[in-house]
This record gives structure tokens, sequence and C-alpha cells, in this order.
């Protein structure tokens, strides 16, 4: 019973920090996409793209993981018809959060569809950059 103790005691101390850093990611990933929704400037934009990732590896085979990612995809999806590469900030880091997510030992239940769901979303707005046109 002490071992198993000792292990669990081990086992905390080891994830306890990288979930308290995934939480405090997913907070200003929520906080970013609220503030900065109505000022679409790539410098505004790119910080909650970059905070959603750390929250996307952190947290990875945890709920809130899946929620960082959405809340990041939703907000582009806001800045795509105001500012496309403004949105391609915010989205690259994501989806590559999602597939480093997706190729790690533990899994990424459930981020498979947000990972299509991001490259979808990157490439549309790759296309709007390239052609110049603001949808």
């Amino acid at each position: 019973m002490a071992l198993v103790l000792l292990l669990a005691l081990c086992g905390g101390l080891a994830l306890g920090p990288r979930i308290v850093r995934g939480y405090l990611a997913l907070q200003w990933t929520r906080h970013l996409a609220a503030r900065n929704e109505s000022a679409p400037r790539v410098l505004d934009a790119r910080p909650a793209g970059r905070w959603a990732a750390r929250a996307v590896d952190g947290l990875c085979p945890l709920p809130q993981a899946w929620e960082a990612a959405r809340l990041a995809l939703d907000f582009a999806r806001k800045l795509r018809p105001k500012d496309a590469a403004a949105a391609r900030a915010v989205v690259t880091p994501v989806r590559e959060a999602l597939e480093r997510a997706e190729s790690s030992w533990i899994g990424a239940y459930g981020l498979g569809t947000l990972r299509e769901e991001a490259w979808q979303v990157e490439n549309t707005l790759l296309i709007d950059t390239e052609a110049g046109v603001q949808p």
C-alpha cells in the first residue's frame, strides 16, 4: 500500500506542473479570444494561437485541450472576414500542436477531427492570403 501511495505521489509531482501550465494557457486563450475579437491584427491574434497550442500540449488527454483548440478555431473563423493573415496566425500553431498531440504515445482522443478542421481552415486562409482576396 505504501508503494502505491508513493507511486501516486510521484506521478502527481511529475504531472502537476504540466497540467497547471496547460490550464494557465487555456485561461489565456479564453481571455485573448474574447478580448481581441474586435481588433484582428496579426500581432494581437498570434498570442491567442500560441497560448492555445500550449494548452493542447499541456492538457493533451484532457477535455480542456479540446476546448482550447475549439476556442482558437472559432476565433480564427471570426477573424477571417477581417484579416486572413491574423486568422492564419491563430490556426497554424494550433494545428501543429494537434499534430504533435496526435502522434504522442498517449494519443489524442477526440482531437483528430479538430486537427482535420484546423488543416482545412489553414488551407482556406492560405489560399485567401495568396490570392489577396478577403472573403
